[in-house]
Parts: C-alpha cells; sequence; structure tokens
C-alpha cells in the first residue's frame, strides 16, 4: 500500500499534466483554424471579385469593338443643365429603367464628338454588367464608369441633384490608384480604406482601369462597405482586417469600428511597439504578444492583413478548469485507495486511461512524421524510416536508390493560379510518386515543391526506369481546380545510387547535382548522376 500510493499520486500528477497540455493544444488549434476559415472566406470573396472584375475588362474592351455599341437608346435621355453646366440623365427616374440602368452624369454641354460619344456608349452599356454584379455581390454599394473624358455614370440610379460628377473625382483615391501615373502595370487595385463622402460609412474600393488599344479611359470603380467585410471575419475570437497604411477595414467579434478612420494601434488599444511586432510577426503561425495569442494572416490578392488574437488567460483557465473534474476524480480514488475492491478498480482504470494515452500518443508521434498537405513522409519520418532500412539493406546487402524531384516552375503556378493551385499540383505529384512505388519505398516531402524518394532493393538502372515513369504520368496527368479549370505540370527527377563506401548524404547531394542538371538542361527530364561530366 505505502510502495502503490506514491506510484497512484505521480500518476494522478501526470495524467493531469497530459490532460491540461491536450486541453491546450486543442483551444490553440481550435483558434488557428478559426484564423484559417476566415482566410478562406476572405480569399474566395476577394477571389470572386477579382474574376468579376476581369469580365468588367475584358466587356468594355469588346464593347468599344463591337458594332452594337452605338445602338443605345439611354443617350436620349441625356439632358443638359445649362445653369448649373452640366448634363444628367435624370429623366429615366420613375421609370423601369430606373431599376436596371445607373444615371449618367458629367460637366459641360453633352459631348458631340463621336469618340466620346462612343465612350458615353461604352458607360451605358456598362450597366448590363453593374447590374447583374450589384445582384450577386449583397456588399456593393456602388458601381461607377469614371471617365477621363469629365463624366461618370454612377449605378444604382441617383438623381444628379444628389450626386454628379465633379473634378475631384478624378482626384480621389480610387481614380488615381488604378490611374497609369501610379498603375503602370494596367491591373486592378484595392483602395486603401476611407470614408466616404458623407463621412457616415468606411468603404473599400476595387478599381479597374479601362484601356482601349493601349489608350487609358477610365477607371471602374466597386465601392464596398466594411459590413460585409465585418460579417466575415466575425467569430468568438477578436479579429481586425487592416489595409497597407495601417488603418483598420473592419473588425469581429464585440468591437464596433465607428464612423471614423482609425489605426491598429488604437483600436486595439496597443503600443506602437506591440503593433509594429504584430505587423512584422511571422504569418500563419500563432504567438504570444503581450497577453495575448495571435494569429497573422496576409491575404493572397489584396494589400491586407488579418489579425486575430485571444487573451492569453482564458485559454490557460479553460485548460486548468478541464483538468479540475479529473483530479477531483483522482482525489475521490485515493480516498478510498483502503477498500481491495475499490483498489482493484482504481488499478483497471489507470491501466485503461495509460493504454489509452500511449495510443494517442503514438497517434501524435504518426501525425509528426508526415507531411499534412500531400500525406507523404517529412523529414523526421524519412530519418527514422532511414535508420531502420539501412540495417536491413545491410543485413540482406540489398541496394539503394535515391530520387529528388521538383516541380517545374512551381512559383509561377502559385503566382497564375493561388496557393490553393499550389496544393492541387504537390497534392497530384504526390499521390503520382506513391502509384509509382512500392510500400516499402519511402516518399518524403524534402521541402516546398521538391520531393525525395528512397527505392529499396532497387539498382541504379531500375530506379532511372521508374523515375521515368513517374515523369510520364505527371507529364500527362491533368489537375482540376476549383473553378472547373484544368492545368498540366511538369516535373524533373534527379537519380542516384548508394554507394557503402559513402555516407547517405553524398548520395543525396549527387541526386541533387543531377536533378540540377535536369533543370540546367530544361526541366521535364531524367538525369542519373553517372551521366553528369564532373570537371576535375
Amino acid at each position: 500500500m505505502k510502495l502503490k500510493k506514491p506510484i497512484i499520486i505521480f500518476l494522478i500528477f501526470i495524467s493531469n499534466l497530459i490532460t491540461y497540455q491536450n486541453k491546450y493544444d486543442s483551444l490553440i488549434k481550435d483558434f488557428k483554424n478559426n484564423a484559417i476559415s476566415k482566410e478562406a472566406i476572405l480569399n474566395r470573396h476577394i477571389d470572386l471579385i477579382s474574376g468579376y472584375a476581369d469580365i468588367i475588362s475584358i466587356f468594355g474592351n469588346g464593347i468599344y469593338q463591337s458594332t452594337e455599341s452605338g445602338n443605345s437608346g439611354f443617350l436620349n435621355f441625356i439632358k443638359f443643365n445649362s445653369k448649373e453646366n452640366y448634363f444628367h440623365a435624370d429623366a429615366i427616374g420613375g421609370t423601369k429603367m430606373e431599376k436596371t440602368e445607373g444615371n449618367l452624369t458629367g460637366a459641360g454641354k453633352i459631348p458631340i464628338d463621336k469618340s466620346v460619344r462612343d465612350e458615353l456608349n461604352l458607360a451605358v452599356h456598362f450597366n448590363k454588367v453593374f447590374n447583374k454584379l450589384y445582384h450577386k455581390l449583397p456588399d456593393i454599394k456602388w458601381m461607377s464608369y469614371i471617365s477621363e473624358n469629365n463624366f461618370i455614370n454612377r449605378y444604382p440610379f441617383i438623381y444628379s441633384r444628389d450626386f454628379r460628377y465633379t473634378e475631384d473625382l478624378k482626384k480621389q483615391i480610387f481614380y488615381t490608384k488604378a490611374a497609369p501615373k501610379e498603375n503602370d502595370s494596367q491591373k486592378s487595385v484595392w483602395t486603401p480604406v476611407y470614408l466616404n463622402r458623407d463621412k457616415t460609412e468606411l468603404i473599400v474600393t476595387y478599381s479597374i482601369p479601362i484601356y482601349y488599344r493601349k489608350q487609358f479611359m477610365g477607371v471602374v470603380t466597386i465601392d464596398f462597405s466594411n459590413f460585409r467585410f465585418k460579417e466575415m471575419i466575425d467569430s468568438k475570437f477578436e479579429s481586425c482586417l487592416i489595409d497597407e497604411n495601417g488603418f483598420v477595414i473592419a473588425s469581429g467579434h464585440k468591437k464596433e469600428l465607428g464612423k471614423e478612420m482609425i489605426s491598429m494601434e488604437k483600436f486595439m488599444d496597443i503600443s506602437d511597439f506591440t503593433a509594429n511586432t504584430m505587423k512584422h510577426m511571422e504569418v500563419n503561425k500563432v504567438k504570444r504578444i503581450n497577453d495575448y495569442y495571435v494569429y497573422s494572416i496576409r491575404l493572397a490578392n489584396a494589400p491586407w492583413k488579418l489579425f486575430i488574437r485571444v487573451p492569453a488567460w482564458t485559454i490557460l483557465l479553460e485548460s486548468v478548469l478541464t483538468t479540475l473534474p479529473i483530479m477531483l476524480i483522482c482525489l475521490f480514488l485515493l480516498l478510498t485507495m483502503n477498500e481491495a475492491e475499490k483498489r482493484k478498480k482504481t488499478a483497471r482504470l489507470l491501466r485503461e486511461s495509460i493504454v489509452e494515452l500511449k495510443s494517442y500518443q503514438k497517434l501524435l508521434e504518426s501525425a509528426a512524421k508526415m507531411d499534412f498537405l500531400t500525406t507523404t513522409y517529412n523529414r523526421r519520418g524519412y530519418e527514422e524510416k532511414l535508420i531502420e532500412y539501412m540495417n536491413e539493406a545491410e543485413e540482406n546487402k540489398s541496394p539503394i536508390s535515391v530520387l529528388i524531384a521538383d516541380i517545374d516552375f512551381f512559383k509561377q503556378y502559385n503566382d497564375t493560379y493561388g496557393h490553393t493551385a499550389g496544393d492541387k499540383l504537390l497534392i497530384n505529384a504526390a499521390d503520382i510518386m506513391k502509384r509509382n512505388v512500392t510500400k516499402k519505398d519511402i516518399v518524403c516531402r524534402w521541402g516546398g515543391e521538391e520531393f525525395l524518394i528512397l527505392l529499396f532493393n532497387k539498382t541504379y538502372e531500375e530506379a532511372l526506369r521508374i523515375a521515368e515513369n513517374i515523369r510520364k504520368d505527371i507529364e500527362t496527368s491533368v489537375t482540376k481546380l476549383e473553378n472547373f479549370q484544368t492545368i498540366t505540370f511538369t516535373i524533373t527527377i534527379g537519380v542516384a545510387e548508394y554507394e557503402k563506401a559513402n555516407n547517405f548524404d553524398q548520395c543525396i547531394s549527387s541526386a541533387d547535382k543531377a536533378l540540377y542538371e535536369g533543370k540546367e538542361q530544361g526541366r521535364n527530364k531524367v538525369v542519373g548522376s553517372r551521366d553528369i561530366v564532373t570537371v576535375p
């Protein structure tokens, strides 16, 4: 009894410690997963907006080239206000057209020049796209086409007495940021957050430059209020979406942003030093900063960052509270140890707990050896398997070959199609590699887009054939993206055979040199280490 009691007390301490740690890890994981889900929602929404922007740009160019651009009867509604020297289409107000058209207003008299009239028709035709987009994205406030020729088409319809074209529109950030002077790439851009004209709400604008035959014509603007972004990032955790200047676009949880531009430092009530630490922290990682756990996200296709934080004490307290029931149970068991029947029951429960804990530990150890994305081994898993198989190979005197593979131009796929597409390429490549090797062979994600394959009981020549099969399978494979688009890709592979006179790192280095030689030869190749000409 005296000997068992200290052991049981020790086991109680260990079990409580493990319970606390498991709950702590679970809460941190929940916090991280919440942030990842918000990132996915924002990125999908921004990608959708970008897709519509491309349609608008293509549509504008198509209207310029179309003979239909001169057939719009809308221009018959345009009238000239001689008293205030501007033209408008207020006449469609109160008609059925008010629901599908915007108001066209501009400085001076109604243009008679054909090129400007054609552009007026373009602005009118934009209403078709504006109307569809306005109903598909409920967070849109306004859409406009602002012309270099001093007019604007504002959708949905608004009377000119409430809003019309003025010269200062072309000085606003939603125009200047997309115009050639600040945007020589001719790409669509997001503006920083700003207050609307009435200073009643915060707005961000997606601005799309419109060109025709390389001539800048004007800017299509899509205005979004911050309310929709607030809904997207809202959760039980405090969140803050900021623009490239450090001003808050939207906030989640219980904090209200108000009707003024405010910096992240002021909004979160943190020092400049803490804010700077957060802005430069590693993204997609949970980090303890002062009294908070913070997760930072850099959005893929917008110059914004999302910060999500939770008070550290809530994580710690909930972890402790989860441990308390187990602690009370253990204390109760200690009080009843003197009874033989309960002592046996306690011992059985402890044995079952230990078995369960060991099972959970093995599961964690197994997960730690695998790459989550591709379900291949990571470096830790590779190193453990290598030691096991090397001993077996030495006993059986069986050959070992190494393949190092690298996806060609992987960064270009990420830049062109996004990181989600890049992940699909990695998964596809890993699946093909695993299909072409035996269950005993090791497929390891070596880093980024690079894979290492260990082939056991395979000669150098057999390894070359397997590598070529993998290369051909990948070259002919098709990867489907979420938008039903398909892409193909290629891979370059270096092959080397392990020689007992050298250490295994030298074998990997030989395969890596062969891989580099394959890249130098134009990629999409299999190159063996014996085919490399070395200069003494």
